[in-house]
């Protein structure tokens, strides 16, 4: 279980928000074990997404506090993928890197209908604006769970904020990967 939660809303309530989202996701997935993986990261996220949202409306400080997240699960069938926001899961093999996940962020929508180009999203104005997060909404408007992603040997898996992704094009994730290693470079770790 693998999880980056970004929390968004001033400060001590962002961090309130990812703390809350990172416990309660952990801990209710496990809770769900006897559900698909997919069944039990959802109920996961639908339950932490309610119990964030209550604690930004029961105090003035945290209103509006809401967290993005990315959760990654490694079983031996593969992996699977809960995501909201624009936290990412990147999936690296054979020196190639794939983003797993699909921003729920404004300028991902421009793109999607057409509106900018690629080459345009990183200079947009609302770059930063995510349309849903855990938290913001008493229900999920939209939360991504990936079927199962199969995996092979010295396949290496990302799971990171905008931090790293805004700073670093896809092919510079991929540098820092190394065939035969099984892993990244301590540089890209010293990143997450």
């Amino acid at each position: 279980f693998f999880m980056v939660a970004d929390g968004m809303g001033a400060h001590v309530a962002g961090e309130l928000a990812s703390k809350l989202a990172v416990e309660g996701v952990s801990h209710l997935y496990h809770k769900y074990l006897e559900l698909s993986a997919p069944e039990a990261l959802q109920k996961a996220m639908l339950e932490t997404n309610a119990t964030v949202h209550q604690r930004g409306q029961a105090n003035a400080d945290f209103r509006n506090m809401g967290t993005t997240a990315s959760t990654l699960i490694l079983l031996p069938q593969g992996a699977f993928i809960a995501h909201i926001g624009d936290s990412r899961v990147y999936h690296l093999r054979n020196g190639t890197v794939v983003a797993r996940t699909r921003d729920h962020s404004h300028v991902e929508q421009l793109l999607r209908e057409g509106s900018i180009r690629e080459d345009e999203m990183q200079g947009h104005p609302m770059r930063n604006y995510v349309e849903c997060c855990i938290g913001g909404e008493a229900a999920l408007p939209e939360m991504s769970i990936s079927r199962r992603q199969p995996l092979a040997d010295g396949d290496v898996l990302l799971v990171c904020s905008d931090g790293v992704w805004a700073n670093l094009k896809d092919a510079e994730i991929a540098a820092f990967w190394k065939p035969g290693n099984g892993g990244c470079a301590t540089s890209l770790e010293a990143l997450a």
